[in-house]
């Protein structure tokens, strides 16, 4: 209870160091350390309590998305996956336009894992979207998971 609290860390303390820490990650050519940078990411985007400290992340994952290393396409998936559970519906109204035609296009990828975490990530993504959202994405999603089957 509130021993924990007293000794949890406040975001505000924290955010700051991460982004810091995954911008120097994101400078490197070496293909792990944008890896670790994206799960990284991801992580602490559970402890967000606010969409807007995202917005800065946005074009990172979708530059990502496209990278020419499967794990760190992966991993860009993965975070977009597990934000859009965390912070819910606000991720999904704020960043539909920026993140959806990425990761269906994800959905083709030549890498199975990458091709799963795409259809994972649109799940996670979708489930708390607005009909609205969901329906604007159906007419090119809906045949590529079809033509997967």
């Amino acid at each position: 209870g509130d021993v924990y609290k007293r000794q949890a860390l406040d975001p505000h303390d924290v955010f700051p160091i991460v982004a810091k820490l995954i911008t120097a990650s994101m400078r490197s050519a070496d293909w792990r350390y944008r890896n670790a940078a994206l799960m990284v990411l991801a992580q602490t985007g559970e402890y967000c309590a606010n969409v807007d400290w995202m917005r800065d992340a946005i074009p990172i994952l979708v530059e990502h998305i496209g990278h020419v290393h499967p794990k760190v396409r992966f991993a860009a998936l993965h975070a977009i996956g597990l934000i859009a559970d965390y912070l819910w519906p606000d991720f999904q109204n704020n960043f539909s336009k920026d993140l959806l035609i990425p990761m269906v296009a994800a959905v083709d990828d030549v890498v199975p894992r990458v091709q799963s975490c795409a259809c994972a990530a649109l799940a996670n993504f979708l489930e708390h979207a607005s009909s609205e959202i969901a329906l604007q994405i159906t007419p090119v999603l809906l045949p590529k998971l079809l033509r997967s089957i």
